[in-house]
């Protein structure tokens, strides 16, 4: 395991890493894609939960690649009583037996931590993944950090066979997480933005529950949903190189990659069963982060 006590925020080139692969999917539209791929979950679902993608590393489904590597960035900012519960659900995640065969790696990002986090997370995670230490107090430059050292560890893979995610230090991913990401990435997404749900509602007031699944049943949580969140995204290499990488500012910086990624013509998809459990508590790190909209619930006349 490595533990950096100092490391600044490094920028890159892109022609320093792998110059993103083509696919073999064509110019298939969004809606073609993902009408094949729910016809294919829902074969899946029905006879054995998700598919495995085992021992296939430069193996292609459907004509499509399937990752080989998988790194998870988790940004931690004074979350020393919920990051090692973080860590053993992606842990969790990473032993599913879709994902024999593929090697998974977590990076921690202790982003100017004042408490036990960095101390925490080293002892969480184990020889499963590494933990970096930057001064940013940022969560768009933590996350940026975190996938910098994912592209660094993978430069000698080609970019479309290297899977990133990533999730908050405050939330549980599902212990299907990856596997369902790796195939909606075997069906031909270049990346997934999945949905959330509350860990529990016992730090916010019951109108604010209220209003909240009032507002998600007007927006919908199902195939095709609008939200993105940090806690619960996942991409190639190959689209987040492509992108430009994620933007190293406070809060935001998931809808902006999103945005970017969608600029580039990488195929995008809103999810529903790529599921996070993620605090409600009323205070977060982000200035406009998930606490910053169960605030403003709350305040609606």
């Amino acid at each position: 395991m490595l533990f950096l006590r100092a490391r600044g925020v490094e920028e890159w080139r892109e022609r320093e890493w792998c110059a993103r692969e083509s696919l073999d999917a064509g110019d298939r539209s969004n809606a073609d894609l993902v009408a094949g791929t729910c016809r294919s979950i829902g074969r899946v679902e029905r006879v054995a939960g998700v598919t495995s993608v085992s021992g296939r590393n430069r193996a292609e489904s459907n004509g499509r690649v399937v990752p080989r590597f998988v790194g998870v960035v988790i940004p931690a900012n004074d979350e020393e009583t919920s990051i090692g519960a973080a860590i053993q659900a992606v842990t969790q995640a990473s032993k599913h037996t879709s994902l024999e065969g593929v090697d998974v790696r977590i990076v921690v990002v202790d982003d100017s931590s004042s408490d036990s986090t960095g101390e925490r997370a080293a002892a969480a995670v184990g020889p499963a993944g590494d933990v970096i230490r930057v001064e940013a107090r940022s969560a768009g430059a933590a996350r940026r950090a975190g996938f910098l050292e994912l592209c660094r560890a993978t430069e000698g893979l080609p970019s479309d066979e290297v899977w990133l995610a990533t999730t908050d230090a405050d939330s549980l991913v599902f212990a299907d997480w990856l596997a369902r990401q790796l195939q909606w990435r075997q069906n031909g997404a270049d990346c997934v933005a999945g949905t959330v749900t509350p860990i529990s509602w016992e730090e916010q007031p019951a109108v604010v529950r209220r209003r909240y699944e009032s507002q998600m049943a007007q927006l919908g949580s199902g195939f095709g949903h609008p939200h993105v969140y940090g806690a619960n995204l996942g991409l190639t290499k190959a689209a987040y190189l492509e992108s430009g990488g994620i933007a190293e500012i406070d809060s935001g910086e998931d809808h902006a990659l999103w945005d970017a990624l969608k600029g580039k013509g990488c195929r995008a998809l809103h999810v529903p069963d790529v599921r996070v459990a993620t605090s409600t508590r009323r205070e977060g790190r982000a200035p406009d982060g998930f606490s910053a909209l169960l605030r403003s619930l709350e305040s609606v006349e």
